[in-house]
C-alpha cells in the first residue's frame, strides 16, 4: 500500500455535498490520504480564525463575527440567504469524539 503525502480539505457545510464528499473515505483510508470534511467557510475556518486570534490576547469577553455579502454580483445576496437557510433547516451531521 502506498502513502500519498497530501491530504483532502473540504468546505462542504451542507448535509448533501458533505455525503458525497465522504463517499470515497474507504478508498482514501486505504492509500493514507486525511480527509477533513464539513470544513464550510462559517462555521468552521472563522472558528479556527477566531482559535488563532483569541491565543495571541490577554483575554477576550466576546467576539462577533459577521459576514458582509456585497453587491458586486446582482442576486448574490439572495443566493447567500437561500443557502444559510437551506443549511440551517435541514438535518446536521455531527460526530461525538473521545475527550483530547
Amino acid at each position: 500500500m502506498s502513502r500519498c503525502e497530501g491530504a483532502y480539505l473540504d468546505f462542504d457545510d451542507d448535509i448533501e455535498s458533505t455525503l458525497h464528499a465522504l463517499s470515497p473515505h474507504e478508498r482514501a483510508q486505504e492509500a493514507g490520504v486525511p480527509m477533513y470534511i464539513g470544513c464550510g467557510a462559517s462555521p468552521g475556518m472563522t472558528n479556527v480564525m477566531v482559535v488563532d486570534a483569541a491565543g495571541d490576547l490577554d483575554s477576550v469577553d466576546n467576539i462577533d463575527m459577521y459576514w458582509v455579502v456585497g453587491d458586486e454580483r446582482p442576486g448574490s445576496g439572495r443566493a447567500v440567504l437561500e443557502h444559510m437557510l437551506h443549511v440551517a433547516a435541514g438535518p446536521c451531521l455531527t460526530w461525538e469524539t473521545a475527550d483530547l
